[in-house]
């Protein structure tokens, strides 16, 4: 009988794990969730360009403000054109940003060495609920997800990082190749 019970409370035990474990691991913060739920259930995805660093490129940046078409998302620049992003993209994008392992919190009081969050695109979508967008920036790793009426502000993961760059890259046709000083320094 002794056994019994001992056996009965190490398989709950383990079943109290297992559940914690996945509730850890696998279900988003409260925060995080009605975003990640948006995405799911998204069906077209659009994507902008984030214009030059103001930091790093603050020339080109005023130039292409003069030159192109531009907006205003959330308190940074984008190219006004939008592209569709095709089936497959979305597959792959969906497949790396619905993982909560993608998102970690940011580390308060943190100074970035990027020069501060700057989104390089931001990828948009309709619900019932209105417009939503992912601010991604790549020199810091930072993410926005904004709502009609919410932000959220995480860290990406570092394995995050170059799939989405090799997605996003082939959407990337309006801002210029960044030159940090000369003509094998050049990058797009």
């Amino acid at each position: 009988m002794k056994r019994t019970w001992i056996r009965r409370i190490g398989v709950a035990c383990l079943l109290a794990v297992a559940v914690a474990g996945y509730y850890v691991c696998f279900v988003p913060n409260a925060e995080l969730a009605p975003h990640l739920r948006s995405l799911r259930h998204a069906g077209q995805l659009t994507v902008r360009e984030g214009l030059p660093h103001e930091r790093y490129e603050h020339e080109l940046l005023e130039s292409e403000l003069r030159t192109k078409q531009t907006i205003e998302n959330h308190g940074f620049p984008f190219y006004a054109k939008s592209q569709v992003i095709s089936s497959d993209d979305v597959s792959k994008i969906k497949r790396i940003l619905l993982n909560p392992w993608a998102y970690r919190g940011i580390t308060p009081n943190t100074t970035k060495s990027c020069g501060g969050y700057h989104p390089d695109y931001a990828v948009e979508w309709t619900d019932s609920d209105g417009k939503r967008q992912i601010q991604l920036c790549f020199g810091c790793l930072e993410v926005k997800l904004y709502d009609a009426d919410s932000e959220a502000n995480y860290d990406l993961s570092h394995w995050v990082s170059h799939p989405l760059q090799v997605i996003f890259k082939r959407y990337r046709d309006q801002r210029p190749p960044i030159n940090l000083g000369g003509p094998f320094l050049e990058l797009n």
